[in-house]
């Protein structure tokens, strides 16, 4: 829940010329993709995952909802560098479903 902290913590605790790797799920910059991704994500796989796990409380609509309420690409980037480390990049997957972000400690 609290980004900043948690990556100044992993900063903190990495050895020089260590690294963090974090995957995230994202929304595809592409809209068409966007689109299809949305009413998947929304529409079929709670439904799909409610019928065949019988959970009906509702936990399988939590990870839409946290998809679309994450930071975007470029923010979570600058808070990286915030937290002190370099070299960073992003590697989108999965045609934007997801990203892996990469970040080193300084020597």
């Amino acid at each position: 829940q609290d980004v900043p902290t948690a990556l100044k913590e992993f900063h903190r605790v990495l050895r020089p010329n260590g690294r963090v790797i974090i995957l995230e799920f994202s929304l595809p910059t592409n809209r068409i993709l966007r689109a299809l991704y949305n009413f998947y994500f929304r529409q079929i796989l709670p439904r799909t995952a409610t019928l065949i796990s019988g959970d009906k409380t509702g936990a399988y609509k939590y990870l839409p909802e946290s998809v679309n309420t994450f930071i975007g690409r470029e923010q979570m980037v600058q808070m990286m560098r915030d937290a002190g480390f370099d070299r960073i990049e992003q590697f989108p997957l999965t045609f934007g479903v997801c990203v892996c972000y990469r970040g080193f400690v300084r020597a």
